[in-house]
């Protein structure tokens, strides 16, 4: 009778051991089934994320009729068109400094003759003035 003890306990053991074993299994799927399905959730609600932020971002383009978006479609025409405003303004203040340096120094130019051709004109009448004086001496 002591060996049958013995081999009820070594059969309940190991069917103890089993159950054990079969819990484990179910407790590690279970979480498994856990990860797989947060992550499904976490990625479903992400690609929910992104399509709201896509409306949200094509309603700022043109409002709800512009929903979709087209092969070609250029989405960044109000950013384009803003730096290309900017670059014109840029480059028309540039062109607007380079005439007034060129007209400053176009009127510095005439300055410059205006007062180089008043000294040669005062010298030409000092010795025309000159010459007279010495032709009524003579």
């Amino acid at each position: 009778d002591v060996q049958y003890a013995q081999s009820v306990a070594a059969v309940q053991e190991r069917m103890a051991a089993a159950e054990r074993e079969r819990a484990a299994q179910e407790r590690d799927e279970a979480a498994r089934r856990r990860e797989n399905w947060e992550l499904a959730a976490a990625l479903k609600a992400a690609k929910r994320e992104a399509e709201r932020e896509e409306d949200r971002r094509l309603v700022a383009y043109g409002g709800p009729a512009s929903m979709k978006e087209f092969d070609g479609e250029d989405l960044a025409a109000r950013e384009r068109r803003a730096l290309q405003a900017a670059q014109m303004r840029l480059w028309a203040a540039q062109q607007a400094e380079e005439r007034r340096i060129r007209d400053e120094a176009e009127r510095k130019a005439e300055l410059d003759y205006a007062d180089h051709a008043a000294r040669f004109s005062g010298e030409c009448e000092r010795l025309e003035q000159q010459r007279r004086d010495e032709h009524q001496r003579a």
